[in-house]
C-alpha cells in the first residue's frame, strides 16, 4: 500500500497591492528625505557647518563592502535578522529575493562552528522572533524555509529585537542583518537600535539586497502593475559602521554568497 506524504504547510498568500503601493509611496518619500538631508550637509559644508556636515555624514554613510573592527573573539552566538517586507517577494534575484536570502543564510549557517547559537528575528511592519538561539541547525533551517514576504519594514524595531536576544546569550554576539529596503513602518529608528547594539559591544553585519531597477509586478493581461522596489545600501552601512561591524550590497546570487562568505570568515 502506497502512503501518501502529509501535505506541507499553505503557502502564505502574496502581499496585496495595496500594502505594495504604501511601501512604494514610502520608500519614495524616504528618498526625498535621504536627498534633502544629503543637500543640506553639503551646504552645511561649504558654509563651514561642521556640527551639520558631520551629522549628515553620520547618518547617510555610504555601501560597499569590508571595513568594521576585527573581532576579539569568533561570536558565541550569531543572531540573523531577515527583512521579510513585501519588496522581498521581487524576483531581480531569483527565485526572489527572500528565496535567494533564505539560501545563502542556510548555507552561511551550514558553515559556523558548530558551537555557534544561531537566533532569527524576522521584521517587516513589525518584529518577531522567530527562533530563540540554538545550535541545532534543523531547527533553524525550517525557521528560514517558514519565512515569507509580508508588508512594510520596520527595520529598527527588528534590529533591537536582535539586540535583546543577542544580550540574552552568553558570550560574544553578533548579528547578521539583511534587508533591501529603507524603514517605513516601526518605532524606533535604525540608527537608534543601532546605538543599543553598539552600547552592548555587539557588532552589525549587513547586506544591502537587490537591484536598482528591482520590481513588483502584479495583475494579469491589460491590468499588470510595476512598483519600483529598490534596495536601500545607505541605511545598511550606516547602522553596520556605527556598531563596528560591516556592510555588504549584493545585486545577484553570487555577491550575495560571497559577502556571506566574507562575513562568515570573521566568525570562525
Amino acid at each position: 500500500m502506497v502512503v501518501a506524504a502529509p501535505p506541507g504547510p499553505p503557502a502564505a498568500p502574496p502581499p496585496s497591492p495595496e500594502a505594495l503601493f504604501e511601501e512604494a509611496h514610502r520608500r519614495r518619500r524616504a528618498r526625498r528625505l535621504r536627498l534633502l538631508l544629503a543637500a543640506g550637509g553639503t551646504l552645511a559644508a561649504a558654509a563651514g557647518g561642521l556640527v551639520g556636515a558631520g551629522f549628515a555624514t553620520g547618518l547617510l554613510g555610504g555601501g560597499g563592502g569590508g571595513g568594521g573592527a576585527a573581532l576579539a573573539a569568533a561570536p558565541k552566538t550569531v543572531v540573523l535578522v531577515v527583512d521579510v517586507s513585501g519588496s522581498m517577494g521581487a524576483t531581480d534575484l531569483a527565485p526572489t529575493r527572500l528565496g535567494a536570502a533564505v539560501a545563502a543564510l542556510g548555507s552561511f549557517v551550514a558553515r559556523l562552528p558548530g558551537s555557534t547559537e544561531v537566533g532569527i528575528v524576522a521584521f517587516s511592519t513589525s518584529a518577531e522572533v522567530v527562533q530563540e538561539p540554538t545550535r541545532d541547525r534543523r531547527r533553524v533551517r525550517a525557521a528560514l524555509r517558514s519565512l515569507r514576504p509580508e508588508s512594510g519594514t520596520a527595520l529598527g524595531d527588528g534590529l533591537a529585537a536582535a539586540v535583546r536576544l543577542a544580550r540574552g546569550a552568553t558570550g560574544p554576539a553578533a548579528i547578521v542583518l539583511e534587508s533591501d529596503g529603507a524603514q517605513n513602518r516601526g518605532r524606533t529608528g535604525p540608527l537608534e537600535a543601532a546605538a543599543g547594539a553598539r552600547a552592548a559591544g555587539i557588532p552589525v553585519y549587513g547586506i544591502s539586497l537587490g537591484t536598482p531597477s528591482g520590481a513588483m509586478r502584479f495583475g494579469a493581461g491589460l491590468s499588470v502593475n510595476s512598483i519600483p522596489v529598490p534596495p536601500d545600501p545607505k541605511t545598511v552601512a550606516a547602522v553596520s559602521r556605527a556598531t563596528g561591524g560591516a556592510a555588504f550590497t549584493a545585486a545577484t546570487r553570487a555577491e550575495l554568497g560571497a559577502a556571506y562568505a566574507r562575513i562568515g570568515a570573521r566568525f570562525r
